[in-house]
């Protein structure tokens, strides 16, 4: 993640360096880890990471991911090996989106301004996410990679990020009730089964 100073302007030069650090993290066996995120995340690998590297186990290497009840997620392994799920960390998750730190003139405030959506603007549920790319999704994403390309797209502040992923408050509105729901009737019948 670069650290730009204020006032820095941004060229399609950078969208290009951005795009090879992002290959290459892609290609690294943590590129797995990104192909099974979904979303944004799932269509950055895509386009680098093989289905036959997806399937392989889980890495042996990596030091234990903490879940939200923070205990490690552990995968069933072999005697003697002890396999970690392999979930990307905050920091390559920053680098994937095209995440840079740019201070923004009053003394040492800094903004996070990025390439693309940062996945807490983009997963929390909203009116442009339906838990699997969609058509929209992808129009969305051509659109936007043709202006970067052209240089009449830059990267934008979080804040942006939210209210442009945000979507119509119908669409909102459903996708957070379909949420609710799910979440209601897997708590309900979790203890004894259907």
């Amino acid at each position: 993640m670069a650290i730009l100073l204020e006032g820095q302007d941004f060229t399609p030069g950078d969208y290009e360096i951005y795009m090879r650090q992002r290959v290459s993290f892609l290609r690294s066996p943590r590129g797995r880890a990104a192909l099974m995120s979904g979303g944004y995340l799932w269509r950055f690998a895509v386009e680098v990471v093989s289905i036959q590297q997806a399937l392989l186990q889980p890495s042996t290497e990596r030091t234990s991911i903490w879940a939200p009840n923070k205990q490690p997620v552990r995968a069933p392994s072999p005697p003697g090996f002890v396999y970690y799920d392999d979930q990307l960390t905050e920091y390559e998750i920053l680098l994937l989106c095209g995440t840079y730190i740019c201070y923004t003139g009053s003394g040492q405030q800094i903004t996070l301004k990025s390439w693309w959506p940062p996945i807490s603007a983009f997963e929390k549920p909203n009116g442009t996410n339906f838990h699997r790319w969609t058509p929209q999704n992808e129009a969305a994403y051509q659109n936007r990679l043709v202006k970067i390309q052209n240089g009449q797209e830059k990267p934008r502040p979080v804040k942006k990020w939210h209210d442009l992923v945000a979507g119509n408050k119908q669409a909102r509105d459903l996708n957070e009730g379909m949420e609710k729901l799910a979440y209601s009737f897997l708590t309900k019948y979790e203890q004894g089964g259907l």
